[in-house]
């Protein structure tokens, strides 16, 4: 069997909807809000303002429906990955699937095969976490004035506290892994957003932090002219994109446009190589990896 992500889609899509619905969290950054163009700052993005107030008072009502759903979705997702290394069909009991995920599979859908050690904070949090999701199905817990959840035994003692802002990052975590998953790409800037939230649950996991972006970061576009050299290649003014990018809001993230005459080349600037390198050349033939060229619309 090969891990499947349209039934996996399919499976939760109620559950996902949910975490969409009452998250807080980003599983990917916003568009650009500042476009910064060949000649400066050219336009700015409107932004809509929201009921932030009652959205916050639904969450807060909701969060156990929040972390079950999460917990839900990722374990769909383990589901989905130990079935697919299997010649047996049926779901998997939670004592088995617990005992499977002491060793990472010998396969893991895309673009977790890439980046297995998202999959492993995952699986470290799917144990650590399964009192809680016990708990909650169970209905043996509370939450507190600030949102904690508290998680109590069979005889209603208190054996853990799930923090209202970890409660976020988990949701955060899984939804934004989800949607990585179901879009089978390895999107970089996606999968560094899926870290920044397991880095904060690293007291659950145990794990090191890894590289991550953060999901609320400043967003820019920035449109600049490629200069055209004799031997047809172009050269890239790294220098002069470091600076504009230098002066501006700080965390950001850049997404690249790079024109060439009509021709348009875009990349992400967390992506180039060599960003300290005063300018970098290429033959629009074979450009670098970070950077692709823009088809014109038909």
């Amino acid at each position: 069997m090969t891990f499947n992500s349209l039934e996996f889609a399919d499976d939760r899509a109620f559950e996902r909807f949910a975490l969409d619905q009452l998250g807080a969290h980003r599983v990917r950054v916003a568009e650009p809000k500042y476009i910064y163009g060949r000649w400066g700052i050219t336009g700015k993005l409107g932004m809509a303002k929201e009921g932030i107030r009652l959205r916050e008072e639904l969450r807060h009502s909701l969060r156990p429906l929040g972390f079950g759903a999460a917990y839900k979705v990722l374990d769909m997702l383990v589901e989905h990955a130990l079935r697919a290394k299997r010649t047996v069909t049926g779901r998997l009991t939670f004592h088995q699937k617990r005992k499977d995920l002491a060793r990472r599979p010998r396969t893991l859908p895309m673009p977790l095969d890439a980046r297995p050690e998202l999959w492993d904070r995952l699986a470290a949090l799917y144990i650590a976490l399964g009192n809680a999701r016990d708990a909650v199905t169970h209905r043996r817990f509370k939450v507190t004035q600030a949102g904690d959840l508290q998680i109590l035994d069979d005889r209603r003692h208190l054996i853990d506290t799930i923090a209202s802002a970890e409660n976020e990052y988990f949701a955060a975590a899984v939804h934004a892994v989800a949607e990585l998953v179901i879009n089978g790409r390895d999107d970089s800037r996606q999968a560094n957003i899926v870290a920044f939230h397991l880095n904060a649950l690293q007291s659950r996991h145990g794990l090191p932090a890894l590289p991550a972006t953060d999901p609320n970061a400043h967003r820019w576009l920035l449109e600049i002219d490629l200069i055209d050299l004799d031997d047809g290649r172009f050269r890239f003014e790294a220098m002069r994109a470091r600076d504009i990018i230098e002066h501006q809001p700080k965390p950001s993230l850049w997404d690249l446009r790079l024109h060439a005459g009509g021709r348009v080349f875009v990349g992400l600037w967390e992506e180039v190589v060599d960003q300290s390198a005063p300018a970098l050349d290429f033959h629009p033939a074979t450009p670098p990896v970070w950077l692709s060229e823009e088809l014109p619309p038909a």
